[in-house]
């Protein structure tokens, strides 16, 4: 993947994130990874992503709508929801965000490849 730039993967199962890595790895990308609402909120403001790849449904009672609320406060970077629950769409849109796509789980890295090559495309034109 040419020019590849940040991006921020907030995934709080180990299996999921270690298989997003590795193809974040492979490609060339310079990624970060939090699994929690603090520490994805530390990495965005420390890491400054082009695009921040997004679990939904964080363990502990975090979700992603917080995180991607916090975005929203500073700019409008892509945020990609990574979820299984196709009534997320509602949900996200209801809330007035922007700039925000959604990836099914179980995620393939197909999916993936495919909508950074599409966005960093977009943002080098």
């Amino acid at each position: 993947m040419a020019d590849i730039r940040r991006v921020l993967l907030v995934e709080d199962e180990a299996l999921i994130a270690m298989r997003i890595e590795y193809f974040l790895k492979a490609a060339g990308v310079d990624y970060r990874i939090a699994s929690n609402h603090k520490r994805a909120v530390d990495a965005y403001s420390d890491f400054h992503p082009d695009i921040v790849l997004l679990d939904y449904y964080l363990a502990g009672g975090d979700n992603g709508m917080s995180i991607a609320k916090h975005i929203r406060q500073h700019d409008n970077t892509p945020i990609v929801f990574m979820t299984a629950h196709s009534n997320i769409k509602d949900v996200v849109f209801g809330e007035g965000l922007s700039n925000v796509f959604f990836i099914e789980k179980p995620v393939h890295l197909s999916n993936i490849m495919a909508l950074l090559q599409e966005f960093f495309k977009a943002t080098s034109d």
